[in-house]
Parts: C-alpha cells; sequence; structure tokens
C-alpha cells in the first residue's frame, strides 16, 4: 500500500486536524524511532502571511523551554513523496512516549475558532488524492511533488484539552481548576519572559495530559514583543487575531497589546472551567466581541456558589476592560492562585467527572419496533438518590437563608434555585431539576415576566431536565411553546434560537415523530449555515442527526410496511 511521507523521514499516519493555515498529523519519525504530530502548511512552498507566520511559530516554540509548553523536535521544507511499499517495516506499534497508537492526541474547536486546533482524532481520513492536495503537494497521480512544503514537528501528547473536559457536563473540581491554573500560568510566565505573547489563550488550546500536566497549544498567531515593541515598552501594535468568545478589549480594538492581554485569557479559561461558559457565552462573534468592549463581567459565584471569593474575585480581575486594572504579570496570578483558600490535589489527572452512572448509561435499540420510539436519553427508572456532597448541602443551606431573609421570590433566591437545580440533574436527579425549575419559573413570573432573559433560559434548562428523565415529547413540548417567545427576545438568528431549534428536533426524534424531527432538521441546516458558516462544528453535527433520523424514519417505514403486509 502507497503510503505519504515528507522526505524519507516523516510517514504520515493519520489526520489528526486541520485549522486555517496547516493540517496536523501523526507522523512516524523514521530517524528517531518515535510518533510526533507533524504540522504540514496547507499551501505550496511560497511567500506568503500564512508561511512566515508558520514559520514564526516554529521559532517562538524553538526558543521556548517550559514543561507546559509543547516541544518542537523539527522544522523545514520537505517534498511529499508517495512511496509504494513500507521502506521501514521494523518500528514498534507503541512508543514509550505516547503509549498505545490508539491514545492519538486530540483536536476541539470552538465557536469563533481562528487557529489550527487540536480535534477528535477519529475524524475522517482522507484518501491519498485528498491528502495530497490538502498538503499543496501537486496531482495525486505523482510520485514525487515538485514543490515542497513546509512542516513543524513536535511531540505527540496524549491527553484531553480544557475545552473537552468542560464539554462533559458535570462541574470540573475546583483544586483542579487552580492547579491547571498554575501551571498555565507557568507556561505564560516563561513565554512572556522571552518576550513572547500567545494572543489565542482559550480551552481549546490548553491540554491536560493523562498524568495532570498542561501543555500550551498552538503559538500560531504568537507574536515576538520584542522584536515590534514600541519605545514605551515591551506592548506592540495589536492586530485582531484571536477568538472572540477570549479576546481581550486592546485585541479587539487593535490596540496595543502586552502579556495582561494573555491573563485575560487566562480569566476566560477560569470563569469557563468554573461554571461551564465564557463570560459572555458563545453568541454572533460582533455580540461577544461588543460585550468583551462594554459589559461588565458576572462573578462566578453568580453560576456556582461553592466558588471561594478570592478566586471569584481574581476571575474579575483579570477580566477587567483595562489592562492596568489587572495583575501586572503571569507570575502574580499563579502567586494569588498558590494563596487561594482551596488548594490543588497531589493527582492532577482528569478523571470521568462527565461520565453518567452505569445505570443512566444511554443505548440505542438498533432495531427498534415501530410502536417503540428509539431514546437518546435514559428511560425513566423512578427516582434516584442524589449524591449527597458538601456542595449541595451548602447551596441548600445558602437558600433557606435566603428564603427567611427575603422570600422565596427574591432574585438571589431564585438564582440560587436554578443553580440548585442543575446540581441536582448533573448530580442523577433530572426529575427533582425539572420540578425545581419549573416551581422557580412560576415564582419568577411577576418579578421577571414570561419574556425576561432568565426565564427563558430556564424554561430551556427545564425542557433539558425533562429530556433527561425520560420525557422527551413533553420535553419537545416545552421547547415548541419557548420558540416563539425566544424568537420574539432573541431574534431568528440569535444563536440560542439556533440551539433551541437543534435541542427540539432531537426530542422529537427521540420521541419516535422521526418525519418531524427530520423536517425540523432540514429547515434548520441552511440557517445555521447562514449565521455560523458551513466549517462550523453546529453544522457538522446537525448533518450527522440529520443522517441518523433519516435512517430511522427509512427503517420506521419499512417495519410498518412490513406488518401491513403480515396482516393482510
Amino acid at each position: 500500500m502507497a503510503r505519504l511521507w515528507l522526505g524519507s523521514r516523516y510517514r504520515l499516519d493519520e489526520k489528526l486536524g486541520s485549522g486555517g493555515n496547516a493540517t496536523v498529523w501523526r507522523a512516524w519519525d523514521r530517524k528517531m524511532q518515535r510518533f510526533v504530530a507533524v504540522k504540514v502548511l496547507k499551501e505550496s512552498f511560497g511567500g506568503s502571511n500564512s508561511m512566515d507566520r508558520f514559520g514564526q511559530e516554529a521559532l517562538i516554540l524553538g526558543r521556548l523551554s517550559s514543561p507546559n509548553i509543547i516541544v518542537v523536535h523539527d522544522r523545514g521544507l520537505k517534498q511529499v513523496i508517495r512511496h509504494p511499499g513500507e521502506p521501514n517495516r521494523t518500528h514498534p506499534r507503541k512508543s514509550p512516549s505516547t503509549g498505545p497508537e490508539s491514545s492519538a492526541p486530540t483536536i476541539a474547536q470552538r465557536p469563533g475558532d481562528v487557529a489550527t486546533r487540536v480535534f477528535d482524532h477519529d475524524a475522517e481520513t482522507l484518501h491519498d488524492a485528498q491528502v495530497t492536495s490538502a498538503l499543496g503537494a501537486g496531482p495525486a497521480d505523482m510520485r514525487e511533488t515538485d514543490g515542497k512544503v513546509m512542516y513543524l514537528a513536535m511531540e505527540l501528547i496524549t491527553g484531553r484539552t480544557l475545552a473537552q473536559l468542560v464539554a462533559d457536563g458535570a462541574w470540573l473540581p475546583i483544586g483542579h481548576v487552580i492547579g491547571w491554573a498554575i501551571q498555565l500560568c507557568d507556561a505564560l510566565d516563561v513565554a512572556h519572559s522571552g518576550d513572547v505573547l500567545h494572543r489565542d489563550i482559550k480551552p481549546a488550546n490548553v491540554m491536560v495530559t493523562s498524568r495532570g500536566v498542561v501543555k500550551v497549544l498552538d503559538f500560531g498567531i504568537a507574536r515576538y514583543m520584542q522584536k515590534e515593541s514600541s519605545r514605551a515598552g515591551i506592548t506592540l501594535p495589536g492586530s485582531m487575531i484571536g477568538t472572540p468568545a477570549y479576546m481581550a478589549p486592546e485585541q479587539i480594538r487593535s490596540e496595543t497589546v502586552d502579556g495582561r492581554t494573555d491573563l485575560y485569557g487566562v480569566g476566560c479559561v477560569l470563569h469557563e472551567m468554573l461554571t461551564g461558559a465564557p463570560p459572555f457565552g458563545l453568541d454572533h462573534p460582533h455580540s461577544m466581541m461588543h460585550a468583551h468592549l462594554q459589559k461588565p463581567p458576572e462573578s462566578v459565584r453568580n453560576s456556582r456558589l461553592e466558588v471561594p471569593e478570592d478566586l471569584a474575585a481574581l476571575v474579575l480581575a483579570l477580566l477587567s476592560k483595562r489592562p492596568e486594572n489587572r495583575p501586572a504579570n503571569a507570575a502574580e496570578v499563579r502567586d494569588r492562585l498558590d494563596d487561594l483558600s482551596v488548594k490543588p490535589p497531589r493527582n492532577l489527572a482528569p478523571q470521568p467527572w462527565g461520565v453518567p452512572a452505569p445505570d443512566s448509561v444511554v443505548t440505542i435499540d438498533p432495531q427498534p419496533t415501530v410502536d417503540q420510539p428509539v431514546r437518546l436519553v435514559p428511560p425513566p427508572t423512578g427516582p434516584r438518590p442524589v449524591r449527597a456532597n458538601d456542595s449541595i448541602q451548602a447551596l441548600r443551606d445558602e437558600i433557606g437563608r435566603q428564603v427567611r431573609a427575603f422570600g422565596h421570590d427574591h432574585p438571589d433566591t431564585l438564582r440560587m434555585r436554578e443553580q440548585l437545580a442543575d446540581r441536582l440533574g448533573r448530580d442523577g436527579d433530572p426529575t427533582a431539576a425539572m420540578r425545581l425549575l419549573r416551581e422557580v419559573i412560576s415564582d419568577s413570573g411577576p418579578l421577571r415576566g414570561a419574556l425576561d432573559p432568565r426565564t427563558l433560559r430556564a424554561r430551556r434548562r427545564r425542557a433539558h431536565w425533562t429530556a433527561a428523565a425520560g420525557r422527551p415529547e413533553e420535553a419537545a413540548k416545552l421547547l415548541r411553546n419557548l420558540l416563539p417567545d425566544q424568537v420574539r427576545v432573541m431574534g431568528t438568528d440569535h444563536v440560542e434560537t439556533l440551539q433551541i431549534r437543534h435541542e427540539r428536533a432531537r426530542r422529537e426524534g427521540e420521541a419516535g415523530n422521526f418525519m418531524t424531527a427530520v423536517h425540523q432538521l432540514r429547515t434548520l441546516i441552511p440557517d445555521v449555515i447562514r449565521v455560523l458558516g458551513a466549517e462550523h462544528r453546529l453544522v457538522i453535527e446537525l448533518w450527522d442527526e440529520l443522517t441518523f433520523w433519516e435512517h430511522r424514519l427509512d427503517g420506521h417505514d419499512d417495519q410498518g410496511a412490513a406488518l401491513a403486509h403480515d396482516g393482510s
């Protein structure tokens, strides 16, 4: 079987992911007898901004030495060669530095990403012709390409990004969050001491290995501070490069940036690790940038009461609109994290916090009967015991004090009751969460009103936990009733509106209404493409779900026809 090689050294085994300018491959280094990650510029060799930026990333990574920054082994220009056979048959299937072949690094993508990202390793592996084209290497039938490609060979890391850990859905332990943030600050301290800014600090660019070691990824848009500094100090003219959900105000305004710009990103990362979302959500890029410029951030304690006040205050300081109001440097942030009341554990390895308990594992019947709808959520099994933990009890106690002092419909009381509902749902009792949110929505009516954004979000959360309790048809009805109010307040193109339409289609399918689910997805996909772009991860997810429900619909029709034939 023909294999693609970079020169005679790197055999390209598996495509791990692709960003705006480059493709990342899992590769075998024939010279050093080890697996590496090879990042290949998509364009053929020639002068371009993309290649200048790509080459600068190699130089930046090569001069930074930190256990928390990815190591560069090699860089250069090589021809892409198609070998008809396997030149090296003696390499092992495992490498001591990387573990089993199945443990490849992952690449995660967030809305608004503009730089190379690590994402799911089982992404589509292209045919050789497509691979060659992706490398910018010339026609597929050429044994050796006419042009050369620029590449970067780096250590191959096994782990998960913070974006993936957050997406699991469970609260990340505060001790782990602090420990990972300390390592992130260590990496930035090294980078800033070397006059290097990262400029795209976000959860998708921070990986945690299986041993709990943080690695900062993707210096593709980093810049030397010293080389481009102004006379006033280590600052440089900013260009609006980054990810909108995590960009500092001075980046958005294209003003001078310095190390405190990266610290704003650290604040966004901390906020997302603690609450599950960045400070201003994941909305249209223009809406997020406007919020970074004008909207004061809320304390993380508004979403998670158990967060210590000193940690919440540090996050707000990092998210200050003006750089001079933030901590002075990464070392200061690290020291403040070290001094917090909560200490990180010795073992910072990620745990399966978001994995459901064995009795709630989702299963799909591969051959459902006509009258037995497929379910993507666990069926109802009666009340489940809630894991009694200190945070839930503390929240119950605080709510009790709040009710006695101010009443059950005080804004702070309502907010804490919503937090309790989500904690109950996350800890295995979605029925209790659903009921509590129903009460909160009823109690908040006179104060907030039915069209208040907080009420709309509470109604959406109620539908979520209703589905999780095994009642998808009821959840679909809740979302159907919510949608007109959501459109009236947020508009048809708001990201949350599109997400609610997606959730409604999913619940319809789970309830066995396959035709309705297919119809809703077919009308939703063009709208999402128009608003978010064809490459957005939500579009890919919607196409996958459409295929799934179309398959279920076809099987449902076939079974119905078979039953009708048997009855005749």
